[in-house]
């Protein structure tokens, strides 16, 4: 295969397949790579010696690749039979390894989207100073793990907002159901467990009366935004919990030029050549940046 397009990402990524199956039909070579396995799919050799190196993954040799993208981090696919003793190092190793890899396959591509400079735009405190030099509005906003200073800062506002650094899901095996964290309002801070808030430092934010929200998704300088409220008139609490609510309404907008240009100046500075950002929009018309998620999801849109 000459010069291919390589997604790494879990072969159940239906976002990444989508997109396999886009190239393709418009004449690409593309290699899904998902992980290293005891498979021979899931096999990697990389040789050097003095003269050059070589990268098989699979069974196919890789010198060159049109483009990366590093979808989502799938180090490997099962740790079947390992001594649970030995998990942890396992884990510790695949997950160094395929990181080592991942450099390598940017080093042999001509165009990377999501590798290791952009690793960084991840933090969420990055991207609310970037967003904030960048020109747009930021929430009030405390990162910490001091019951006295989260206090002091819910104390300014009627309502806060609590959210989490990553997801996460759990999942009961005795029923199948699967919950996961989301964002809570607080209004009353006094009734919250004080080691609740020491434990962990989380993302404290003053709650927002929004109208609507604003989804836009940049690839490369293309930027495509949609409009989320619900039917009935208002904002969700997060959207992003509402996928199969029959009242969410989304549709296609077009942003100022000045909104475009901050965020084309937010994507630079970050290093992205991808990602969807989430804004709130207030009862005054005022853009507020949330996030950027340099691995966001746009089939469902």
């Amino acid at each position: 295969m000459n010069n291919p397009i390589i997604i790494l990402s879990a072969a159940y990524d239906y976002h990444a397949t989508a997109v396999k199956w886009a190239l393709e039909g418009r004449g690409h070579d593309v290699v899904l790579w998902d992980g290293f396995a005891e498979e021979k799919s899931g096999h990697a050799n990389y040789a050097l010696d003095g003269i050059s190196s070589s990268l098989i993954l699979g069974e196919q040799r890789f010198d060159t690749f049109a483009s990366a993208w590093f979808r989502r981090r799938s180090p490997y696919r099962s740790l079947r039979d390992a001594h649970p003793s030995s998990i942890s190092f396992m884990k510790n190793e695949l997950s160094s390894s395929h990181e080592a890899l991942g450099l390598t396959i940017e080093q042999r591509s001509q165009y990377v989207v999501g590798g290791s400079s952009s690793r960084n735009a991840s933090s969420k405190i990055l991207q609310l100073e970037t967003a904030r030099f960048c020109g747009l509005n930021v929430p009030d906003t405390l990162i910490s793990n001091d019951f006295h200073q989260v206090s002091s800062f819910a104390s300014r506002y009627e309502r806060i907002l609590v959210k989490h650094f990553l997801p996460h899901y759990w999942g009961d095996t005795s029923n199948g159901q699967i919950r996961a964290v989301a964002p809570s309002v607080i209004n009353d801070i006094s009734k919250i467990n004080r080691r609740s808030i020491e434990i962990c430092p989380a993302i404290y934010q003053v709650f927002l009366d929004k109208a609507y929200e604003i989804r836009v998704t940049v690839i490369g300088d293309r930027i495509f935004s949609a409009r989320i409220q619900s039917r009935k008139g208002g904002a969700f609490l997060d959207w992003r919990q509402e996928y199969s609510n029959s009242d969410l309404a989304m549709s296609a907008m077009i942003l100022d030029a000045s909104t475009e240009s901050s965020i084309r100046h937010l994507m630079s500075v970050l290093n992205l050549r991808y990602g969807c950002l989430d804004f709130a929009v207030d009862n005054q018309g005022r853009l507020i940046f949330l996030e950027v998620n340099p691995g966001g999801q746009f089939l469902f849109f």
